[in-house]
């Protein structure tokens, strides 16, 4: 048993150099090692690593975070900003104190605003009314609108009345809004005066002085029905009319006022195919460009006291004049956004099933019942055929508070926000 310990020790010994005459140990000095190649900092992340973490970040605000973090994490940010990204999921805009709440989990953001109603909002443009509050500080009716992206702070200017004599301008609405560009912004307007109606109407931001209102030729506004909606598809000006009727405008655009060149009535008639349940009724029709931008689609909401909320989705076929119900292959990568305000197509594979956000669904506001309701917007399984909570709106007191400081036409609007810091 001696001679294996007298060996460790003499072993002991030789290692931490011990002289003999002092007994004390001495450490050897070491040359400074190199550090591993995998001690280099977080901040030397390549961008390509980068770009893959911030593909797997549905979310606009943790993409915000990231770039926060450091310099060359936010450089690395802008440079996939460009187009290598896909957008983020969008938030739900009630304007109420600014909140929003963002997608996929429910997260509540809140942004300055110019003013706690909304009236209309495109992709990441809101639009507020300055005419209200010109009449309250004794300045009329002036004002105009005024279009501004609230992360990024961009705005501009739209005016408050249509080209016309007064009488068939009088009191414009701006019931959905479509920014084509920065020079061309497109919208559907309702006044009461000159028999009232819906017409579509542009303008030039900044520069042009009032809108300007284009009809169907030939006054085919009575044998179209009623303007639901309007969208732009491979760049042309699609109006969705009455029970599926579809015209497109072309538009000119130059140096001077916009103007409509033609008007093109693709899809006639009563195309859409009739409800299957005789208590069934139309609740909202919305146009929307595919995922892809290949295809236009037509999202038809109907409601049932029965059967409640559901959806049915057709592709316009333009050779063949009519609506073709779309298959459930062809909407399996594909998460449609349908609101009063904005909607739109995503990618479902570009966020990787994260939550709800599965192909083959239907997310739409909850306007009707939103201050009635536990859950501020709902999503429709097209397989399953049934209708459930994205994630139910915090326990607090906003809703409340809205009910007594503002008009329920005012609180109730809802509508899809994409967050843009550009």
């Amino acid at each position: 048993m001696l001679c294996p310990l007298l060996s460790y020790v003499s072993g002991l010994h030789a290692a931490m150099d011990v002289d003999d005459d002092d007994a004390r140990p001495t450490k050897r000095p070491r040359a400074a090692a190199a550090p591993p190649a995998w001690s280099r900092s977080w901040s030397d992340l390549p961008v390509e690593i980068a770009g893959e973490i911030l593909g797997r970040v549905p979310s606009f605000a943790d993409r915000a975070r990231f770039s926060s973090a450091c310099r060359q994490w936010r450089l690395a940010a802008a440079e996939l900003h460009g187009g290598a990204l896909p957008p983020p999921l969008p938030w739900l805009v009630s304007c109420y104190k600014g909140a929003f709440d963002s997608l996929p989990y429910g997260d509540r953001h809140y942004l300055a605003l110019d003013s706690p109603a909304c009236l209309a909002c495109d992709g990441g443009w809101l639009l507020f009314d300055r005419r209200a509050a010109a009449a309250v500080a004794g300045g009329g009716g002036g004002g105009g609108y005024l279009l501004k992206k609230p992360i990024s702070k961009a705005a501009m200017e739209l005016p408050g009345s249509l080209s016309g004599p007064p009488a068939a301008t009088a009191e414009m609405k701006i019931c959905k809004l479509v920014v084509m560009s920065r020079d061309l912004v497109a919208a559907i307007v309702s006044t009461s005066g000159g028999g009232g109606g819906r017409a579509v109407a542009l303008c030039r931001p900044g520069t042009s002085p009032s809108w300007s209102a284009h009809h169907p030729p030939g006054g085919a506004d009575h044998q179209l029905g009623d303007l639901r909606d309007i969208a732009v598809h491979g760049g042309k000006l699609y109006a969705l009319h009455g029970h599926g009727n579809l015209c497109s405008y072309d538009l000119i655009a130059g140096d001077g006022e916009p103007k409509v060149s033609s008007c093109v009535h693709h899809i006639a008639g009563d195309a859409l195919p009739p409800n299957k349940l005789p208590e069934e009724h139309d609740a909202g029709h919305h146009l929307v460009p595919s995922a892809t931008g290949g295809e236009l689609l037509l999202v038809r909401h109907l409601y049932s006291r029965f059967l409640g909320r559901h959806f049915t989705v057709f592709v316009a076929d333009v050779g063949g004049a009519r609506w073709s119900e779309a298959a459930a292959s062809s909407l399996r990568d594909q998460l449609i956004f349908v609101g009063t305000g904005c909607s739109r197509a995503l990618t479902a594979s570009h966020y990787g099933g994260v939550g709800a956000m599965r192909g083959n669904r239907v997310f739409y506001t909850n306007d009707v019942e939103a201050y009635s309701s536990t859950h501020s917007y709902l999503v429709y399984d097209m397989i399953m055929r049934s209708n459930g909570p994205v994630f139910p709106i915090y326990d607090d007191d906003y809703l409340h508070e809205g009910r007594r400081r503002y008009r329920y036409e005012d609180t109730r609007y809802r509508s899809w926000f994409f967050p843009s810091s550009v």
